[in-house]
């Protein structure tokens, strides 16, 4: 995973570390392509499928090029608010995060190829490295799940969260991908619209639970809106999970000023 954590799995197996620019129409219709061989060949793939075409479909989630939002996520247990804006290279993977609040005048990202923060001795709280594209990792749901190295399982039994029943589909990571591969994801799929009303994740990298033991959250998707062909959320809602049942909530997060950006020009990198 090239010093990315847990949530950053399937993001570095793409290995493109160039602009969206330089992808063709052709490309990105041989990645869909690809993902929709992948995906087909499970049951967990072809719901997932459905879920991703119901959210705006692939292509147009590559078509749109650069993608730019502001994620204000509050951390009620531990007293924290991680708030940055950031723009996110959908094709490449690449991220360049504009801080606010208590990061005010702090930029980091990931160029492609390793993390970068400015400045160099600016202390997040955090790994710069595991930060600089979870946000978008959760934001990218459900189309970030289809990437090379995903494995995809439909489980038996539904889960009901504010009243409604949803399907479930496990993501884990063959052996050998990234640094996390015990890392996992469970969408819920709602089984008429097939938008995605939230995600179980559990984080397992050492450098991120630094001797702690990882404990299974639900991550909720609030306000669908339609931005450039794609849906996307307007918040968050995260839980504590005990099994399968729904614990207690923890933090909350709100998305703010989503939009694509085109082919428009921007660095990635360490100025």
């Amino acid at each position: 995973m090239k010093k990315f954590y847990s949530i950053l799995l399937a993001l570095t197996l793409i290995g493109a570390a160039e602009p969206y620019s330089t992808a063709s129409p052709e490309q990105v219709d041989a990645r869909v392509e690809d993902s929709k061989k992948r995906l087909e060949q499970t049951e967990g793939g072809k719901l997932l499928w459905e879920s991703i075409k119901a959210h705006g479909g692939q292509k147009q989630w590559f078509s749109n090029g650069l993608f730019f939002f502001r994620w204000t996520y509050h951390m009620d247990d531990a007293g924290l608010t991680k708030d940055t804006s950031q723009t996110i290279d959908t094709w490449s993977a690449r991220a360049r995060h504009e801080g606010h609040g208590d990061l005010e005048g702090i930029t980091f990202g990931w160029d492609g190829k390793k993390a970068w923060i400015s400045p160099e001795d600016a202390d997040l709280g955090f790994p710069a490295s595991f930060w600089a594209l979870t946000p978008y990792y959760f934001v990218g749901v459900p189309h970030v799940l289809a990437d090379p190295g995903t494995i995809h399982e439909k489980l038996a039994d539904q889960i009901s969260l504010d009243g409604n029943n949803y399907d479930q589909v496990k993501v884990t990571y063959k052996s050998g991908t990234g640094e996390s591969p015990d890392d996992y994801y469970i969408t819920l799929i709602d089984p008429q619209t097939k938008l995605v009303k939230g995600v179980r994740y559990i984080v397992t990298s050492p450098l991120v639970l630094k001797g702690r033991k990882p404990v299974e959250k639900l991550l909720t998707y609030e306000g669908w809106h339609k931005v450039s062909g794609i849906f996307l959320p307007k918040s968050h809602r995260t839980f504590v999970m005990d099994g399968d049942i729904i614990g207690k909530q923890i933090r909350s997060a709100e998305v703010s000023d989503a939009r694509f950006l085109g082919e428009q020009k921007i660095s990635f990198e360490h100025k």
